[in-house]
């Protein structure tokens, strides 16, 4: 199965956290960062390191996530990577 990175803001944090379980489910890895890292931990290290071994980079879109400054670095870094694209709306 797949290995897929999860990129989301905090405001998306229901989601993602719901994309991860329904990929999980289905026999794939999710990387939610929540999940992976405990408070204080090194994100940027952390992100650096599953972006690598990820299949997929999986983004929640809404107005915050378009916001978010960390988004241009993890599309660009990584944009030979498949991004799968969910849009959240309110």
């Amino acid at each position: 199965m797949a290995d897929f990175f999860i990129s989301y803001t905090s405001s998306d944090r229901y989601w993602a956290h719901w994309i991860g379980k329904e990929l999980t489910t289905l026999g794939h890895v999710a990387h939610v960062h929540e999940w992976e890292i405990e408070g204080g931990g090194d994100i940027y290290g952390w992100m650096e390191k599953r972006l690598d071994a990820a299949d997929h980079v999986l983004c929640v879109i809404s107005d915050e996530y378009l916001k978010a400054k960390m988004v241009g670095n993890v599309i660009s870094q990584r944009i030979s990577i498949k991004l799968f694209w969910m849009g959240v709306y309110a």
